[in-house]
């Protein structure tokens, strides 16, 4: 059985409005660079780690060393180096509050996000949440999660991985 095949040209120009339709797409996107792969204490500003980039990427401005532009899509994403890297939160869960229709994608390259038993790993806060995702996660893993201790039990559930209220 013989297949029907694009000419080069075809296939060249195909590939071209492929790629130019995915950057339309995508123009108002900005990326935050992760370089620590800690979990320093969130007032330090000599440093970019995944809790100071999500806080800069929600509030469109400066957490730590990262920095977004306003009103833009944010893309998170681990740097080279910290690729399949551990982090072990040390100040409780991932907090954030959404302030903005705007997205928010986490690249991870294969980051594993460790709460050891301390605290949820993660807690998004909003308020447009109508069925809408607004934050993807890729090739993150998130464990040792616990919502059942003392004080971190806010009485929604005790899962402790992802609690998203809004």
């Amino acid at each position: 059985m013989r297949t029907r095949k694009f000419s080069r040209p075809a296939r060249h120009a195909l590939a071209a409005a492929v790629a130019l339709a995915f950057a339309a797409g995508h123009a108002q996107a900005a990326t935050i660079l992760v370089t620590d792969g800690g979990d320093p204490d969130p007032t330090r500003n000599d440093t970019c780690s995944l809790r100071q980039a999500l806080n800069a990427a929600v509030r469109n401005g400066n957490a730590g060393n990262c920095f977004i532009p306003d009103n833009v899509d944010s893309v998170v994403e681990m740097a080279p180096w910290l690729h399949n890297t551990h982090i072990q939160l040390e100040h409780g869960p991932l907090v954030w509050n959404r302030t903005d229709y705007n997205k928010i994608t986490v690249l991870g390259h294969g980051v594993v996000i460790d709460a050891h038993g301390a605290s949820r790993v993660m807690w998004i806060y909003d308020p447009y949440w109508q069925g809408y995702p607004y934050t993807f996660f890729f090739d993150v893993t998130l464990t040792g999660g616990d919502a059942t201790l003392t004080g971190d039990d806010d009485g929604r559930g005790p899962g402790g991985g992802i609690l998203m209220t809004g």
